[in-house]
């Protein structure tokens, strides 16, 4: 590959060339689900000159190479600032700008008779954001949900969690898809980036113990019978019992499903390291091959590491075993 390059705008002023001289590291993480991806920047402060950027600042990124071209990663807000020394060293510390504070006012009310398109819909359209839900999970239909002094990021996790979706504010939507899917919220399948054992520095695969939990067991409110009644999903022992009680049977039924997928997702993690690849994002999918029997595959990635320094520019990535 040709050399490294990035670019890095303030509000909208190009301080790329004020950086290049100073830049230490340049660190982003790319997390999938609620985890807010960040933006760390360690620069060279051996005069002491650097302006001390505003906390609240817009810090907008692109990495890439020199003859292939830059690509977005990403804005983010800057919420901290260290200085050290010596030698001394300012380590710029950012979020994704896209969390919204208003996110996390709690609130009190409750959805009746409605559906997870239709709640996470609302939320979205209340804070400003396009909502992008897959069609399998908007159709399902939802009965009763209290949201008793509860934020509204921490309803849509708990029901992602329910309903084993991810949840995350991306690029100005609110997207809520099928966890380790590897599809758009429009049901296309999400972009593969295609790797070959020559293209890695180091992998490790990790395959525990299979069907350590091959069944769920979860509860529901039978009001009826005025008792607490079991589902069950998966066969075989030992099985898994989740705490919360369900307000219905769909519901438990729903959660238990839920918990055995992400069990079965759980069978195998990988772990790779790699030169740079921009293109490389959480929630979406790597296929290997010529690794070795076992490894080779699609695999659904959860988390990326981009770092840049005088040393050049290295990925690390996570990846699970995608939703069947």
């Amino acid at each position: 590959m040709s050399t490294p390059r990035f670019r890095i705008q303030a509000d909208g002023q190009d301080l790329t060339a004020q950086v290049q001289d100073r830049l230490l590291s340049l660190r982003l993480s790319d997390e999938a689900g609620m985890e807010s991806d960040s933006l760390e920047l360690a620069l060279d402060d051996r005069d002491g000159r650097l302006a001390l950027p505003r906390t609240g600042a817009k810090l907008r990124v692109e990495l890439g190479y020199e003859h292939a071209g830059l690509v977005h990663m990403g804005t983010y807000t800057v919420d901290e600032l260290d200085l050290e020394g010596p030698p001394q060293v300012m380590t710029i510390r950012a979020r994704a700008a896209d969390f919204r504070q208003a996110l996390k006012a709690p609130k009190t009310r409750a959805w009746y008779q409605t559906t997870l398109g239709d709640i996470v819909s609302t939320i979205a359209g209340e804070h400003g954001y396009t909502p992008r839900i897959s069609v399998a999970l908007a159709r399902i239909e939802v009965a009763h949900v209290d949201q008793t002094d509860e934020s509204d990021i921490h309803l849509v996790t708990r029901l992602a969690r329910q309903y084993g979706a991810t949840a995350k504010p991306a690029g100005g939507a609110l997207v809520f898809v099928e966890t380790g899917a590897l599809v758009t919220p429009s049901g296309q399948a999400m972009p593969q980036v295609h790797l070959s054992a020559k293209d890695l520095t180091s992998w490790r695969a990790t395959l525990p113990e299979r069907g350590k939990y091959p069944a769920v067991t979860a509860q529901y409110h039978d009001t009826d019978q005025a008792k607490r009644v079991s589902v069950n999903t998966g066969a075989g022992e030992p099985v898994f019992t989740l705490r919360r009680t369900y307000p219905d049977a769909e519901q438990a039924q729903r959660a238990a499903k839920a918990k055995l997928g992400a069990f079965a997702r759980g069978e195998a993690t990988l772990s790779l390291t790699l030169p740079g690849r921009p293109e490389l994002a959480a929630d979406s999918a790597v296929v290997l091959s010529g690794v070795r029997q076992g490894v080779d595959g699609t695999w659904a990635v959860t988390r990326v590491e981009h770092h840049l320094s005088s040393s050049g520019y290295v990925c690390q990535l996570e990846a699970e075993v995608p939703k069947a």
